[in-house]
């Protein structure tokens, strides 16, 4: 059983929050009580339980990292003294180097541009000259173009469902009637297959050379341009995360993952607060410096990953409460606490992508009686704990902007 695991058998559970309108003006507060029956609206699967009595895993909790006991490495330490402080600088040599970035792949874009510009230019001229065949050769040009493009496409639907064709041994009847339908499909496509290139070779005997040669180039010039479109695609997404990059380290950043996500999945309190530091649980053992920031979203919002990676532990904690791990491509570790549940199936070595559900926005732990919020931490290299709002903040600032552009609803606050 790994570190801050739950023991077999254990099942974790969020609490049940209820609402308790205690003034009578109709507005309600919400708190975890322990009740018998959980609200209707809780989400499924709580507990009547405080999170304080829900079974903590054996051994020390190494997940929660919000308290000198609960360090991921497992450091005791003396509280203050474990973590100082560190402000948020702005490295502006990492910003320089991240806008030259932008600058070079700006530079690029225009050369793609100017590429796409010179090929469209080269194909009208080649249009031109098949036009200016006489009727016949004209029209068994542009057929020959049209036979030339369906039999590529063709040869790459062979190539997809060739290795299928392999059908081997039937082992239900459902296996054989698929295995029948794809005979027929491939055997379909052999028959079509042949008449093209009938209809291919009849086109090129008709034609003279100079027709054939222009018919040649046309689809050569054709084909590059295909590649020049879409390499400015590529370009374009390139530069959206550079200029991402750019915006993190302009906000303080100290390193910057690509394609980060932010973790929440809807909407959530704006603008984001810098807790990064804030002193927490002042006068008790668990005093120290937030190693983390909080994002206050409502109940039940979904928690997304912030980038590709494993889930490299799932438990629930004193202080953490409903908490899990993710180990991030970068090598940056990621910790989640407070959740109200997690993902169906959220397991240990389980890989996810950046943006799939892994869990849901609560108050448990030490956060019990404190508005919905997600604890995350950030640990570049698996390291000592990083401050992540730089860079979610630009990644928020960026989501945002990205949704205007393209003419979606804002994400409300």
């Amino acid at each position: 059983m790994l570190d801050g695991e739950p023991a077999e058998g254990t099942t974790l559970l969020p609490p049940c929050p209820t609402t308790d309108d205690a003034s009578g003006d109709g507005t309600t507060d919400p708190v975890v009580t322990d009740t018998s029956v959980p609200d209707s609206d809780a989400p499924a699967g709580c507990t009547n339980l405080p999170v304080e009595d829900l079974p903590l895993p054996e051994g020390d909790d190494e997940l929660s990292g919000e308290g000198p006991s609960e360090r991921p490495d497992g450091d005791d330490g003396d509280g203050w003294a474990q973590q100082p402080f560190q402000p948020t600088v702005v490295i502006q040599e990492l910003v320089d180097a991240a806008q030259a970035k932008v600058d070079e792949a700006q530079e690029e874009r225009v050369e793609h541009i100017a590429r796409v510009r010179v090929l469209r230019r080269r194909i009208k001229e080649l249009l031109a000259q098949r036009d200016a065949l006489d009727a016949a050769e004209r029209d068994a040009a542009v057929q020959l173009g049209e036979v030339t493009d369906r039999l590529q496409l063709r040869a790459t639907l062979a190539f997809v469902v060739g290795d299928n064709s392999r059908l081997g041994v039937a082992t239900s009847n459902e296996d054989a009637l698929r295995a029948d339908a794809q005979a027929h499909v491939v055997g379909q496509v052999v028959e079509d297959e042949l008449e093209l290139i009938s209809d291919y070779r009849e086109l090129r005997a008709s034609l003279s050379d100079d027709a054939l040669d222009v018919v040649a180039r046309l689809g050569i010039v054709e084909d590059l341009l295909d590649a020049a479109l879409a390499d400015i695609d590529d370009v374009d997404l390139r530069i959206q995360d550079l200029e991402l990059e750019v915006l993190a380290f302009s906000n303080g950043a100290q390193s910057f993952i690509s394609g980060i996500r932010f973790p929440i999945g809807g909407n959530y309190g704006v603008p984001l607060i810098d807790s990064w530091g804030f002193p927490r649980m002042l006068g008790t053992p668990d005093e120290h410096w937030h190693e983390g920031i909080d994002i206050f979203a409502p109940l039940g919002s979904e928690l997304v990953a912030t980038e590709s990676g494993t889930i490299t532990n799932v438990g629930v904690g004193r202080l953490g409460g409903l908490k899990f791990w993710l180990t991030g491509d970068s090598g940056t570790k990621w910790y989640y606490a407070h959740l109200s549940d997690f993902a169906e199936g959220l397991a240990v070595g389980q890989r996810v992508q950046a943006g799939d559900v892994l869990g849901y926005v609560g108050n448990t732990g030490n956060a019990v009686g404190t508005p919905y919020h997600l604890h995350l931490q950030m640990h570049p290299g698996g390291g000592d704990p990083a401050n992540p709002y730089p860079l979610l903040k630009a990644a928020s600032d960026w989501e945002r902007s990205a949704r205007a552009s393209a003419g979606l609803p804002e994400i409300p606050e």
